[in-house]
């Protein structure tokens, strides 16, 4: 069985820059145990 935490971080449109970078490595700190970088949502259509 797979398990997930209840906190993770939607970094698809995270633009390449090193603020991104921080922003990254503090999520990390703070014990975000989920960076989830999928380009799968179709401009939120399935979040809907």
């Amino acid at each position: 069985m797979m398990r997930g935490g209840r906190i993770g971080f939607g970094a698809m449109q995270l633009p390449t820059s090193p603020s991104s970078v921080a922003v990254l490595r503090r999520a990390v700190g703070l014990g975000v145990p989920l960076i989830d970088t999928a380009y799968l949502y179709g401009g939120g259509a399935k979040l809907r």
